[in-house]
Order: C-alpha cells, then sequence, then structure tokens
C-alpha cells in the first residue's frame, strides 16, 4: 500500500528540497510513497479534506499553520500531522492539533529521517483499518474484525467476525482497490475475504469457512488464486 505525504510552505526551495528527501527516505525503508507540495492554502485545503485524505501532512509552525491543523482535526481525524518549526514558541498551541512530532530544526538529517520513519510506521498501522465514507457516514472497522465483503447489485455488506454485517453504496471492485492484496483475496465475484480468519478450505466443495463459523464458496476460476493466496496459513482439506 501507499502512504500519500503532502507539505505545505510558501518557501519554494525549501520544500522541493524537503520533498526530495522525505521520497529517498521513504524508498530506502521500502515504502512506497507519493509525496506532494502544496504552495497555496487552497491547494492545501483541497488535498486535505478531500477523501481519500492525504496519510502524512508536514506543516509550518506558523500561525498560519498550526490554525490549519486545529481547524483541519474538526473534520479529519485520520490525517498524520507533523510540524516543523524554527523554535518551540508554539509547542503547546500545536499539540491541539494532536500531531505526532513537533521537529525544531528540520534541516537537522538524522532527526528529521527519524519523523519521517515514524510517521510512517504509524501511518501503516492505521491502514489496518478499512474506512469508508459516505454523505451521512464514516464507518471505520478494523481488518481483524472483517470475515468476507458480500456484493450485492451496487452495494457491499461487510460481515464482521461477530455475525454482525455493515452495508455500503459501493462496487466490491471499489473495495477491493483500497486494501491490501496480502489480506484480503477475491474468491469470487460477489465475494472478497478475510485470508487471516479463514480457518479450513474444502477442496471437493470448494467453499472457504472462517473462524467465526461463517461460510461462503469460491468460485472454480478464483480457487487456485485463494489457494496460492493462503499460502499454509490454513488447512485444506477434502471431503
Amino acid at each position: 500500500m501507499e502512504i500519500s505525504v503532502c507539505i505545505y510552505n510558501v518557501n519554494n526551495d525549501e520544500v522541493e528540497l524537503l520533498q526530495r528527501f522525505i521520497a529517498a527516505v521513504l524508498f530506502h525503508a521500502d515504502y512506497r510513497a507519493k509525496v506532494l507540495s502544496c504552495s497555496t492554502e487552497v491547494a492545501l485545503r483541497k488535498t486535505t479534506t478531500t477523501y481519500p485524505y492525504v496519510d502524512l501532512l508536514f506543516l509550518p509552525a506558523t500561525s498560519f499553520g498550526i490554525g490549519f491543523g486545529e481547524e483541519l482535526r474538526k473534520t479529519n481525524r485520520t490525517t498524520t500531522i507533523v510540524f516543523l518549526a524554527d523554535d518551540d514558541k508554539n509547542v503547546y498551541r500545536a499539540f491541539r492539533s494532536l500531531p505526532i512530532a513537533y521537529l525544531i530544526d528540520p534541516k537537522e538529517k538524522q532527526r528529521l529521517s527519524e519523523i519521517i520513519l515514524r510517521a510512517a510506521s504509524w501511518v501503516m498501522s492505521g491502514k489496518k483499518i478499512f474506512c469508508h465514507e459516505s454523505r451521512t457516514q464514516i464507518l471505520q472497522l478494523e481488518y481483524k474484525d472483517i470475515d468476507y465483503f458480500e456484493s450485492e447489485y451496487r452495494i457491499v455488506h461487510i460481515h464482521r467476525t461477530d455475525g454482525t454485517y455493515e452495508t455500503i453504496t459501493a462496487k466490491l471492485d471499489e473495495v477491493e482497490a483500497m486494501l491490501p492484496s496480502n489480506i484480503f483475496c477475491r474468491c469470487h465475484k460477489s465475494y472478497l475475504v478475510n485470508l487471516k480468519n479463514i480457518a479450513s478450505v474444502n477442496k471437493s466443495e470448494k467453499t472457504v469457512l472462517f473462524k467465526s463459523g461463517a461460510k461462503v464458496f469460491s468460485s472454480k476460476a478464483q480457487y487456485p488464486t485463494l489457494i496460492a493466496s493462503l499460502k499454509g496459513d490454513v488447512i485444506c482439506e477434502t471431503v
């Protein structure tokens, strides 16, 4: 999965250097990242308020940057914020925005690298949550609590491990694109299953049994992909 990063600063020369540095640090740590810069307030607002939200946001610890962080937190508690500062005079106000770091002297490369990697790790841990936003609600579910997604016309049922389910308006292809392929696998045109919650697979009937007791079918076409994706995580039974 990719990490999206946004940097806001009016100094274009510094932004370009920081953009390259962040991209290099994440690349060498084996993270896939898309690093953008915003030079205007309009661009910044569009980037941080349009869903899906940017994962990691670097803001200057100025009156504008801190005020923007406070405003952003009213509607967006997902984006991880890092403040870049010349001194500590705004540190207490900055933490109202719940940043992961307030970095004084961002030109100190070792410290900046540590902050970038800590923020990236934090972002990736948060990506273990499925999030869907509609006009009326924001739904968040941890991957471990989801057994499978079931498609029915233009809606998708999200079946939990406790036997309950949530319903969202979406296509299963869209949901699949949002999820990591090492955790979720398409076993049927109507089913997207959580590999970590599978207890066993019946080879002859091509059924998937979850640890919760739920059961779905795998299509003949998708069955080889399902088995290859499991990589020995479950017992494949023959009946």
